[in-house]
């Protein structure tokens, strides 16, 4: 799906944020919007997670690790599986604790600048 921005093609990018500290989520949602994000879901829990994105697929999924309810890295494979066209990256304070399940996932260590969140977020989301 696509739409049109301007004169450019953008690709929709659906996001769900899996995060339970209110005030970073409420920043990281920021930045995403600002970095192309055409929408972005927060889940502060695995099962709200799962829940949310079985109500609508992400293209991105950015997550913690240690939540208050649940493991990030449990969510997210729950929910991508063994397909591929789901991108993710991890936020984590814990980044020893979160090595991801695929190595293509990176794993940026809390607090992450601004600049090298939004790097990394477009370095792996389908926008134009």
């Amino acid at each position: 799906m696509a739409r049109r921005i301007g004169h450019k093609l953008a690709t929709m990018c659906h996001v769900l944020l899996i995060e339970d500290d209110w005030l970073l989520a409420d920043h990281m949602m920021q930045l995403l919007g600002a970095a192309g994000a055409t929408s972005v879901v927060l889940a502060d829990g695995e099962e709200a997670a799962v829940r949310a994105a079985a109500a609508r697929r992400p293209a991105v999924i950015v997550s913690d690790v240690t939540l208050r309810q649940g493991y990030g890295p449990a969510a997210v494979v729950r929910i991508v599986g063994e397909a591929t066209d789901v991108r993710v990256m991890f936020v984590t304070g814990e980044p020893a604790a979160g090595r991801p399940h695929d190595s293509r996932w990176p794993v940026l260590a809390k607090p992450v600048a601004d600049d090298v969140f939004v790097a990394t977020f477009r370095s792996i989301a389908p926008i134009a």
